[in-house]
C-alpha cells in the first residue's frame, strides 16, 4: 500500500489511498489527489525562509513552510527530525517500504537514520552509500544523488529555487521519466514528462533532472530559440556554436516572433506556438527582434517580457581587455537591475483630445518590491558590496517615489549589503563621471532602458551588453542590442552581447561550468586581440562574426591572465505571493474627484462653468488646471494652454464619502455644457492622500 511515514514520527503512518484521494489534510499540509497508477513519488527541497515540498506524481502535490526554528509537527510540509543531535530539519519520504529520501535546509545536516537511507549530507562528506556529486551544498548548486537497495533518485537542497527529481528504478513503476516542475496557485506541483511505461533517459545530466525546465527524452534542457531579425539569425548561430562546443546539454526548439510574424498579419508579433513553446520551456535565447514602423501593434519584445512576467531585467556591463575606450583602466564593473513590465512601458495611453497625448504610469508595491529584492540577491549571489536605487522620486513622489521608499524599507533586510538612493539625473552625470563607484543599480523601467544604454557605452558599446529578462517562471536572454537590418548576412557583426547573454542563460540553467568556459574563452580572446570584430579595430582588421566565433571556441579551456574572474552563484528569487491586493489599508476614503475635459475655451470660463456646477451640490470647484499647473482660481501664472484641462472637485465636509451616485450626477451636469474624456477618483488610504496636487495649489 502506498503511504507516507513522518519525519521523527515513525509511528505516523499514513495510507495514501485512505486519506489524500478525498484531499484530506491528514497532518500533511494541503494534500492534493492519489495518483491513479503506481508512478513514482518524489520530494524536492527549497533553502531559505520557506521549504516547498511537492509531492511529484501526476500534480499530486503536499506544500508547507519550514521556519528557521520550526517546532515538532507530524507534517511532511512542517516537521523537525528528532535525534540526538540538535536542530536537524528535513523531510523524509518512505515508499513502498523500500525507498527514503532525505534533504537538508541551510548549513544543517540530517543524520542517517536507523532504517539505512542515504542522505544529502554535509557537502563535504559522503555519507553511507551514497554516489556524490558536485560540491559543498551550502545553498549553492551541487546535486547529489541517492542509491539504496537498487533504488536511485536524485536530491538537492536550493536557494531560492524550485528542482524536481527523477528514479529511474522505483517499485511498482515501469520506469519513471523526469518532471517538469512548474507553479500553480502560490504551490508547486510536478507533471510527469514522459508517459507510463516509458524508458528513462540514458546517461541524464543530474542538473536537467534537478530543474524545473523541460528534459528531452536524450537527457537534455530544451530551449525555445528565437533566431530574430536582421542580425539576430548570425549572432544567435554564434552562441549556439560556442554553447554546443562545451557540450551543454541542451537542445533546441526553433520558433519565431518579431517582423516576420508581422508581416505575417499577427499584431502582436508573437506567433501561438512560439507562446506555447515557451510555456513548455521556460527558457528562451532569443535574437534582437524589430519592430516594424506603420504596421503591427506592441514592440513583440516587450510582448514576451508581459506575457511571462519577465519582471527583471539584468544588464551588465563591465570593462573588457582589447576594447579601449576613454574609460579604458578605470575597473567599470556594474550591473543595472531594471524593472520590466511596469512603468510607461505598460503602453497605456490616450488621445484626450486631437493635441494632446495622456500615457499612464503604473508602479505598483508588488512590482517594486520584486525588482528590488531582484537587485539585493544579484548582488548576493555576485559577491557585490553595493546596491544603488535611482529614481526621480523629488518629482513623481507616488510612481518613482515608490521606489524610493521601497528600497529603503527592504534594504534593511540587506545589512551585509551598502545602500543608497540617488535622483535619476544625477546618477546619469555620477556614471559618465565616476562609473566605477557603483556595483548594482535599481531602477525604473524606463530609467533602467536609457541608463544601461548609457552604461554599456562606457566599456565599448551594444556590441558587448549582455542582457536577461527574469521571472520566476520564465528567463528570456537577449542582447541589448537592435537588430541592425543594414549589417545583416555580412559576417561583420560582433556578436559578444549574445554570447554573453547566453553565458547569463547557463547560469540561470545552473550550467555554471559551461558558462565559466565561454566567460574564460571571450575574456580570452579579447584579452589576445588575434581575431577582433569591426566595431574594435576598423574594418581591415576586424576578422568577421565566423572568425570571432571560431577563436572563441578555440580557446575554451583556456583563462585570461589578468581578469577579476567573479564566483556566481544561484540567483535566489524573490516569492511575494499571487494575492493581487498586496497592500491593504485599514481605512479608505473617495474625497473628490478629477474630471479632464476638452475645450476651447479660457481659464476664466471654464472655472465658472464649473463653479455654477457646483451650485446645491455636495462638492465645490478646487481648481482648474491645464498640463499640471493651476490656472483657476485666476492668478498671475504665464503659461500657454491647450485643448486639454482638469478640474477638480472636493466634498465640502472633509469626512464624507464621496458616493458614485454623486460622481455619476456630477459627471452628467459637467457633459451638459463641456466634452469630457476621463474621470479618476481621489482616494485616500489610511489618512494619507492618494493624489499630487497641481503646481500651485494649495
Amino acid at each position: 500500500m502506498h503511504h507516507i511515514r513522518c519525519t521523527g514520527h515513525p509511528d505516523r503512518v499514513i495510507p495514501l489511498d485512505e486519506k489524500w484521494q478525498d484531499g484530506v489534510r491528514a497532518g500533511l499540509g494541503h494534500a492534493g489527489h492519489l495518483p491513479r497508477d503506481d508512478r513514482p513519488v518524489g520530494v524536492v527541497a527549497l533553502t531559505g525562509r520557506h521549504m516547498q515540498v511537492p509531492m511529484c506524481s501526476l500534480g499530486v502535490n503536499v506544500t508547507g513552510a519550514l521556519a528557521p526554528h520550526a517546532e515538532p509537527t507530524p507534517s511532511i510540509g512542517r516537521t523537525r527530525h528528532h535525534s540526538s543531535e540538535p536542530d536537524h530539519r528535513g523531510i523524509w519520504i518512505e515508499y513502498l517500504d523500500q525507498f527514503k529520501i532525505g534533504t537538508r535546509e541551510g548549513d544543517y545536516r540530517i543524520p542517517r537514520t536507523p532504517g539505512g537511507v542515504h542522505t544529502t549530507g554535509n557537502g563535504d562528506e559522503a555519507m553511507g552509500g551514497e554516489e556524490r556529486i558536485g560540491h559543498r551544498l551550502d545553498g549553492g548548486h551541487a546535486p547529489h544523488h541517492v542509491v539504496e537497495n537498487g533504488h536511485r533518485a536524485t536530491v538537492a537542497a536550493w536557494s531560492g529555487r524550485t528542482r524536481c527529481f527523477m528514479s529511474d528504478r522505483m517499485a511498482g513503476t515501469k520506469g519513471a521519466g523526469a518532471g517538469t516542475l512548474h507553479r500553480v496557485s502560490g504551490a508547486f506541483c510536478c507533471s510527469p514528462g514522459y508517459e507510463r511505461g516509458a524508458s528513462a533517459p540514458q546517461h541524464v545530466d543530474e542538473r536537467q533532472i534537478l530543474s524545473n525546465f523541460h528534459v528531452t527524452e536524450s537527457g537534455k534542457t530544451l530551449v525555445t530559440l528565437i533566431p530574430g531579425d536582421g542580425i539576430g539569425p548570425e549572432v544567435v548561430d554564434a552562441t549556439i556554436r560556442i554553447i554546443e562546443a562545451t557540450g551543454a546539454p541542451i537542445e533546441w526548439e526553433e520558433r519565431h516572433a518579431g517582423e516576420r510574424v508581422f508581416l505575417e498579419g499577427q499584431a502582436s508579433g508573437v506567433r501561438q506556438d512560439t507562446i506555447e513553446s515557451i510555456r513548455k520551456t521556460r527558457v528562451v535565447m532569443k535574437g534582437p527582434l524589430g519592430t516594424p514602423v506603420g504596421y503591427g501593434e506592441k514592440s513583440a519584445n516587450v510582448t514576451l517580457r508581459k506575457l511571462f512576467e519577465t519582471y527583471g531585467n539584468i544588464r551588465p556591463a563591465r570593462e573588457y581587455p582589447g576594447v579601449k575606450t576613454p574609460y579604458s583602466g578605470r575597473g567599470i564593473d556594474l550591473v543595472v537591475v531594471r524593472e520590466n513590465v511596469e512603468d510607461l512601458y505598460a503602453g497605456i495611453e490616450y488621445m484626450l483630445t486631437p493635441g494632446v497625448a495622456q500615457g499612464l504610469k503604473l508602479i505598483s508595491r508588488k512590482g517594486t518590491e520584486k525588482i528590488v529584492r531582484l537587485a539585493f540577491e544579484l548582488a548576493r549571489a555576485e559577491g557585490r558590496e553595493s546596491v544603488v536605487a535611482m529614481s526621480k522620486a523629488n518629482i513623481m513622489k507616488m510612481t518613482e517615489g515608490t521606489l524610493k521608499s521601497v528600497f529603503e524599507e527592504v534594504s534593511l533586510e540587506y545589512d551585509d549589503i551598502e545602500s543608497w538612493h540617488v535622483i535619476v539625473d544625477n546618477a546619469a552625470h555620477q556614471l559618465v563621471k565616476l562609473p566605477e563607484q557603483y556595483s548594482v543599480l535599481v531602477t525604473t523601467n524606463m530609467n533602467g532602458d536609457i541608463l544601461s544604454d548609457l552604461s554599456s557605452a562606457l566599456i565599448g558599446g551594444l556590441g558587448f551588453a549582455p542582457s536577461a529578462n527574469i521571472g520566476n517562471e520564465v528567463f528570456i536572454a537577449e542582447a541589448v542590442h537592435g537588430s541592425a537590418p543594414k549589417y545583416a548576412g555580412k559576417d561583420v557583426i560582433n556578436p559578444t552581447a549574445m554570447i554573453l547573454s547566453g553565458v547569463m542563460m547557463l547560469r540561470h540553467l545552473d550550467m555554471f561550468e559551461e558558462a565559466a568556459l565561454i566567460e574564460n574563452a571571450v575574456i580570452t580572446t579579447l584579452e589576445e586581440g588575434k581575431v577582433m570584430t569591426r566595431d574594435v579595430v576598423g574594418d581591415e582588421r576586424q576578422g568577421g562574426t565566423t572568425g570571432y566565433t571560431n577563436e572563441i571556441i578555440k580557446n575554451l579551456g583556456k583563462k585570461p591572465t589578468d581578469w577579476k574572474i567573479r564566483e556566481y552563484k544561484p540567483i535566489k528569487l524573490p516569492q511575494l505571493g499571487a494575492a493581487p491586493d498586496f497592500v491593504k489599508v485599514k481605512t479608505r476614503q473617495v474625497c473628490g474627484v478629477d474630471i479632464f475635459i476638452e475645450s476651447a475655451s479660457d481659464k476664466i470660463s471654464i472655472g465658472q462653468s464649473m463653479e455654477r456646477i457646483c451650485e446645491g451640490r455636495d462638492l465645490y470647484l478646487k481648481m482648474v488646471d491645464s498640463r499640471g499647473t493651476m490656472l483657476y482660481p485666476p492668478n498671475d501664472v504665464m503659461t500657454d494652454t491647450v485643448d486639454a484641462w482638469r478640474a477638480r472637485f472636493m466634498l465640502r465636509d472633509d469626512a464624507a464619502e464621496l458616493n458614485d451616485a454623486q460622481l455619476i450626477d456630477l459627471l452628467q451636469a459637467v457633459a451638459a455644457e463641456h466634452m469630457w474624456a476621463h474621470v479618476e477618483k481621489l482616494q485616500r488610504f489610511d489618512g494619507e492622500d492618494g493624489f499630487t496636487k497641481a503646481q500651485g495649489e494649495d
